[in-house]
């Protein structure tokens, strides 16, 4: 595009938690599992949910709702893996803009 999306690396060069995950996502999708790691380490979540999210839009009304209603029944354990998930995102992104800040290289 010719422009950086992300203003914490437009304005810093240093990368924050997401950056890398689209073209993680796209090396994944394609079978490039070492580059999309090396990207985004993430990706090994995003990838599986998105997933996961795009089968279940496609689901009928019936079979949705079933879906639906085991995601609410797991509740508590949904939310803790989600919590631990961001928690992990965030020590993520503080450790890598860090370490890119202390060599004093740039993002790519």
């Amino acid at each position: 595009l010719g422009f950086d999306l992300c203003l914490v690396h437009s304005f810093t060069g240093l990368p924050c938690p997401g950056c890398g995950m689209t073209r993680a996502l796209a090396a994944f999708s394609q079978g490039d599992f070492t580059a999309a790691l090396g990207l985004n380490p993430f990706v090994l979540l995003a990838w599986p949910t998105f997933g996961v999210l795009a089968v279940a839009t496609l689901l009928p009304a019936h079979a949705y709702r079933r879906f639906e209603s085991w995601v609410v029944a797991r509740g508590s354990r949904v939310g803790k893996a989600y919590q631990l998930a961001l928690y992990a995102f965030i020590a993520f992104g503080l450790a890598r803009f860090a370490a890119f800040a202390a060599v004093g290289a740039r993002f790519p």
